[in-house]
């Protein structure tokens, strides 16, 4: 069936690889400008149609997830009517709380059985057993 499109082991060995068009680097020039849009727009945040107007590349969500993996603290909101807005974490005081609450919670560990639920500790059942 497809006896005519074989590839012999010549023509492997002489096959080059695939290079891919476009790297990392190539966006970097958007990267800091999407960063720098963040920070300028403050707690206000900045929409996915402002930052291409202002230059950030026709994909800017992209852009929010290099900063992510960076290490940068970034929020997405909707608001009511749809629209997405990026803002940086720090200018939130909420997202501030929670990463303080999450930094107790990761020191106090909580019991819990295989379930996730808190085990609790006076069960009617097994009032009258005694050890």
């Amino acid at each position: 069936m497809n006896a005519g499109r074989r590839i012999t082991l010549e023509q492997l060995e002489q096959a080059n690889p695939y290079k891919p068009t476009c790297h990392s680097e190539d966006f970097s020039t958007a990267k800091l400008l999407t960063d720098e849009l963040l920070e300028r727009a403050g707690a206000d945040g900045i929409t996915v149609p402002e930052l291409r107007a202002k230059g950030c590349g026709e994909r800017p969500p992209n852009r929010i997830c290099d900063l992510r993996k960076d290490g940068q603290a970034i929020v997405t909101r909707r608001d009511a009517n749809g629209v997405t807005r990026y803002i940086k974490a720090k200018f939130l005081s909420e997202e501030k709380a929670k990463a303080v609450t999450w930094e107790k919670l990761q020191h106090a560990p909580v019991q819990t059985d295989n379930y996730g639920r808190k085990p609790e500790t006076n069960l009617p059942l097994f009032d009258a057993v005694r050890r």
